[in-house]
């Protein structure tokens, strides 16, 4: 028992996105009465105050958005330490996400946010499901798997980091040719010695911006028994100097997110995702596979693939999509927000409209998750402005699968990691630990 426990401990670390350094520890914090940061209509919504440390002058600046426009505006209140004062409360009887933010009056750094959604499963995205989408995935997968896959598979020594791990996991450089565009690079381990069809396929799939594959990530999977895939994004070698991928993110990959949506060959994520396909479809000519269980793991643009590649490769059985992006972005259209890489601001003002909305409801994750009987693990960001939780959360009511859970939480926003270390650990026993223990039952 024990043993186990250490183990899930292990797997619970592996498998989140924040780090221990950086902690942030605020003078100020926001508090509600539901953990889960979630109301019913025409339920009252008290929002508290309380000073955390003694830091002089105690007047701060409270105002609160919903959907991302003012609905109370900038007014003072004064907080005291140790003690909550109430500094916002209201009703709703529509479907609405809140938050409320306070500042010290003269220093924006002392700042505290928190949110909350109320009527929740009343959610809708904007976007409408295509009639075609399986036609049109399905034509995609043709053309990609009519090319024969030549991979090159390279054993490398394991990160100084999980060397503890040599002698019991494989560890290997992976690269498929693809019909177009940049190849598949990736990390790819096992479990040494792993019996034939023993092993569940987990694809770790990367956020925005630029990062190698992770080779620490590939191990870490592979000793709970997978066969894990950490996979670049983009496409490129893992193994070049800094300043190789510096010259990327200045030049061929800058702005890659915001490029003009012309045609669906044209449209940058729909290699992205074939890739994520490709890499899977290497690991399941593996006889250690067991011909059942697939799992796709990622935060943000990461989230969006691993909705995309479960909506797109049916043999994916389970997903774990921490505040995704790409998903609900046509949010507008419902009066909310919309989702990073915010493809809806050029649409409210006209540009291109006709072409986009012909376009961008194929790669939606709220419209991908309409196509995908997994399971689901989704975590909404009540604070998150990057990929809003009325978003995540519409998309989680359109799912077609009859597995899934939602997870929320008044503080947190896109980066983990921006949290204050008190609430952290709150998120970590209520939100990541339950989760992860799912996760690590289902591949076990």
């Amino acid at each position: 028992m024990k043993r186990i426990t250490a183990i899930l401990i292990a797997f619970i670390c592996c498998i989140t996105l924040y780090a221990q350094k950086g902690q942030v520890y605020r003078p100020v914090l926001l508090s509600v009465d539901k953990v889960n940061g979630q109301y019913a209509a025409g339920e009252t919504v008290n929002v508290y105050g309380q000073l955390m440390e003694d830091i002089g002058e105690t007047e701060f600046v409270c105002y609160a958005e919903s959907n991302g426009s003012v609905i109370c505006e900038r007014h003072m209140v004064r907080l005291r330490q140790g003690e909550k004062t109430l500094v916002y409360s209201a009703t709703f009887d529509a479907p609405s996400a809140v938050q409320v933010y306070v500042h010290h009056k003269d220093n924006d750094k002392a700042k505290a946010a928190i949110g909350f959604v109320v009527a929740a499963e009343e959610f809708r995205p904007g976007f409408d499901a295509p009639k075609d989408f399986d036609k049109f995935w399905n034509k995609q997968l043709k053309a990609l798997r009519k090319c024969k896959m030549i991979p090159e598979l390279k054993k490398v020594d394991l990160p100084d980091k999980v060397r503890k791990y040599e002698g019991k996991v494989e560890l290997h450089a992976l690269k498929i040719n693809m019909p177009e565009g940049r190849p598949v690079h990736a990390y790819i381990a096992w479990p040494k010695d792993a019996a034939p069809a023993s092993l569940p396929i987990v694809i770790c799939l990367h956020g925005a911006g630029y990062s190698r594959s992770n080779a620490e990530n590939a191990v870490q999977w592979a000793h709970q028994g997978t066969i894990a895939i950490d996979i670049n994004a983009h496409g490129f070698p893992d193994d070049k100097p800094k300043e190789y991928y510096d010259l990327l993110a200045k030049g061929e990959l800058k702005n890659y997110r915001n490029r003009p949506v012309t045609t669906h060959k044209e449209f940058y994520f729909r290699l992205m995702y074939l890739r994520a396909v490709r890499a899977i479809d290497y690991a399941a000519t593996l006889e250690m596979w067991d011909g059942k269980r697939i799992l796709s793991d990622g935060s943000s643009q990461g989230g969006a693939q691993a909705i995309a590649v479960a909506a797109i490769d049916k043999r994916v059985g389970a997903v774990c999509a921490r505040v995704p992006a790409i998903t609900d972005l046509a949010g507008y259209l419902q009066e909310h927000r919309y989702s990073w890489p915010r493809y809806g601001k050029s649409m409210e003002q006209g540009d291109n409209i006709k072409r986009e909305m012909k376009i961008l409801p194929y790669y939606d994750g709220a419209v991908m998750l309409q196509h995908t009987n997994a399971k689901l693990w989704i975590e909404a960001g009540l604070i998150d402005g990057t990929c809003p939780a009325e978003c995540v959360i519409s998309a989680f009511n359109e799912a077609e699968s009859s597995d899934k859970t939602l997870y929320t939480y008044p503080y947190r926003p896109h980066i983990v990691n921006d949290m204050d270390k008190r609430v952290m650990d709150a998120w970590t026993e209520i939100v990541d630990a339950p989760r992860s223990r799912e996760v690590y039952d289902w591949i076990r």
